[in-house]
């Protein structure tokens, strides 16, 4: 799914440049389908190559690479591969990124947290079920959007409801497992519907989210004002301290549709040019 995933995204012109994280025993497997399967040649990113070409960063010298976790979770690794940017991350057994609380993040945790800061696209593949504990499981979706999974309330009510069908889903989901045969379907929709419930419980407290307003949208409305000249998005993100991503990201959209901004180019590397609106003139 990922491998078709990203052959959609390249088909309509939204990924050049793609990461995918793994545990180090599946970095060959991943190589070898993507391959196979899609034709997609990926390079594996070892400990190796990178104490090869010291003073290198490999990150920005190819566009496609698998690497493992572990590797790129280490202390010497993270200052240059966050310079890298990303048009899609895709993270298998993102399970294993899981915090225990808010002051307990592992290294791993902080990982996705950089990950998902530095793409314009987050994937993350589990097949493990969730330990039933609502921060875990908050902190664990804050991978993928910090400011929508920002309040753990919605999450604790949801799963409080859905208790007796948490366990009844993981009960179904786990039979003729010893078999290889088990169906995952039954977790996979209850997980679906307890986020579906809980962000509906989030919009009806703070409001409707998809559409940014409020001071976050006037703060990202002045810095775009603000731009005398093309500007990327991270140059908004800088000005703008404490505005998710994905609500720049949205706001940018929304202009561009009543043509106030204009957009060359795609992902991290996209420059907007902010023209007042129709029927504005130059001088």
């Amino acid at each position: 799914m990922a491998g078709l995933l990203l052959r959609e995204l390249k088909l309509r012109g939204l990924v050049e440049r793609t990461l995918v994280v793994c545990p180090a025993n599946l970095t060959f497997q991943w190589q070898r389908e993507l391959k196979e399967k899609f034709d997609e040649q990926f390079l594996v990113m070892r400990g190796f190559e990178l104490r090869v070409q010291y003073g290198v960063n490999q990150w920005l010298q190819h566009s496609q690479i698998i690497t493992s976790l572990d590797l790129a979770k280490r202390e010497d690794i993270l200052p240059s591969l966050r310079q890298a940017k990303w048009d899609l991350v895709i993270v298998d057994e993102a399970h294993r990124m899981s915090a225990a609380a808010e002051d307990k993040k592992s290294m791993r945790y902080r990982l996705g947290e950089l990950l998902r800061d530095t793409t314009d696209h987050y994937v993350l593949l589990t097949a493990t079920p969730h330990k039933g504990d609502p921060l875990n499981f908050t902190l664990f979706l804050r991978l993928l959007d910090e400011d929508a999974f920002a309040d753990v309330r919605s999450i604790r009510e949801a799963m409080e409801r859905r208790r007796a069908p948490f366990y009844e889903a993981l009960e179904q989901s786990s039979r003729r497992w010893h078999e290889g045969r088990q169906d995952p379907w039954p977790f996979i929709n209850y997980i679906l519907f307890t986020l579906k419930t809980a962000y509906r419980e989030f919009e009806d407290r703070v409001g409707q989210i998809a559409s940014p307003r409020g001071a976050k949208a006037e703060m990202v409305l002045a810095a775009v004002r603000a731009q005398t000249g093309a500007f990327r998005l991270t140059d908004i993100e800088r000005a703008c301290p404490g505005v998710g991503r994905e609500w720049i990201r949205t706001l940018l959209a929304d202009l561009k549709r009543s043509e106030k901004v204009t957009c060359q180019g795609k992902g991290p590397a996209a420059r907007w040019h902010y023209t007042r609106g129709k029927g504005s003139t130059s001088k």
